[in-house]
């Protein structure tokens, strides 16, 4: 101790008490292996927080999914082209008439 320079004497021995703390819990491996079970617990974490992220991403993307398949059956075509010939679909239209009524009805009546 009496080596290193004054300013870092107070250091040193709060280290050497750290360490010393360490082996009464310890013996054998002492603040390491406090450091180990700690770095054990920190790659734990980081697996779950990834895991978490990747549930997220997929429950995002399935979100993403559903809502392109909504906005594509919204925004269907009423007249589309079957092979070589161009069908009208009368059940988009009906569809489409029955929401119109439906608000109309609740703009007169709400």
């Amino acid at each position: 101790m009496q080596q290193l320079p004054e300013e870092r004497r107070s250091e040193a021995a709060e280290s050497l008490v750290l360490e010393a703390r360490s082996r009464v819990r310890d013996p054998v491996y002492g603040s390491v292996g406090t450091i180990t079970q700690l770095r054990q617990q920190i790659m734990e974490a980081e697996y779950e927080l990834a895991k978490t992220q990747g549930l997220i991403a997929l429950s995002y993307a399935q979100h993403l999914h559903e809502q392109q398949q909504i906005f594509e059956a919204e925004n269907k075509p009423l007249i589309h082209q079957n092979q070589d010939t161009w069908h009208f679909d009368h059940s988009l239209l009906l569809n489409d008439l029955n929401q119109q009524q439906q608000s109309e009805d609740y703009i007169t009546w709400g």
